[in-house]
Formats: C-alpha cells, structure tokens, sequence
C-alpha cells in the first residue's frame, strides 16, 4: 500500500468535509469519498480535523433550517416530508428543536434516590409493610417525597430542577 503524503492526506480529508456538508452524515461522506470509516476515526485523533467536523455538522444544520424557513415562506415547493424535516433538525440542532419536556438523567437518579429514601424512611416508621402500601403508585410517592423535600428546603442548588420535571 503506497504511502498517503500530508498533502495527498489534507486533500482527501478536505474533500471528505465537504461531502459531509452536503450530505450531513459520516456514512455518506465515507461514502462518497471512499474514505473508510477507520481512516474517519484516526482522523478525529487531530483537533483541527475534529473542529471542521463540528462546523460541517453544523453548516448542514444550518441547511436544514434554512430548508424549513423556505418551506414555510414557499409550501408549495417543498419537497419530501416535513416530518423527516423536524427530526432531521432535531438531530442536527437539538439545541434549539429538540423537544424541550426532558428528564435529565441526573434528575431522574436524585428522583428515584429520594423515592428509595423515602420508602426506607416509611419502612422504618411503620416496621410492618402491608400489601396496600405496597400496591401504592410509585408516581404518588414520587410526588410526596418531592413536596417533603421542598418543604423541608434540601438546600440544594437545584432542587428547582426536580420541580420543573
């Protein structure tokens, strides 16, 4: 296998920026450009090349939203569905169209951990579980641990967060 010069290898990885542009996805670009995947990882291993990568994604972001507003000003001459439209801009910029009702996972962990705290607290209060306690709905548990834990003020920075989800 001959050996790929610097200047052979910033061609290539130009040519592969550009394809991702157009084409908003590695696969495609790999594809295009008969990169292989691989040679796309050792790539990301120089931060120059991984800074051109985001602003690839980010211009193909930039595409599609600009795609989205002429659909609106011209309905008439969209083609292909609005749909795959608002996924695709989900995805290539979650930070302003991904769906704003999210439980951050730490959210979710300091959540279910002041559910067990609770449960162990009742245990310990009642020393006898019954089978309707048992039976209790967990959202309804979650609720009285979150008003307990407001009401007696945690202390914690972001106790709003809980709140808000």
């Amino acid at each position: 296998m001959a050996r790929v010069t610097p200047d052979e290898q910033r061609l290539r990885q130009r040519v592969f920026i550009q394809a991702l542009v157009e084409w908003g996805t590695v696969r495609k670009a790999c594809e295009m450009t008969n990169v292989p995947r691989r040679t796309y990882y050792d790539w990301r291993n120089n931060p120059d090349f991984v800074e051109k990568v985001d602003a690839a994604f980010a211009e193909y972001g930039d595409f599609l939203q600009e795609t989205m507003f002429e659909r609106i000003k011209n309905p008439m001459k969209g083609i292909g569905t609005d749909t795959l439209l608002i996924f695709a801009l989900q995805g290539a910029k979650p930070e302003t169209y991904r769906p704003q009702i999210m439980v951050e996972q730490d959210t979710a962990k300091k959540l279910m951990s002041e559910w067990f705290k609770t449960r162990q607290e009742e245990k310990r209060n009642t020393d006898v579980e019954t089978t309707e306690e048992l039976s209790e709905p967990i959202e309804r548990t979650l609720e009285e641990a979150l008003q307990r834990r407001q009401s007696h003020g945690s202390g914690n920075a972001d106790s709003g967060e809980e709140e808000e989800a």
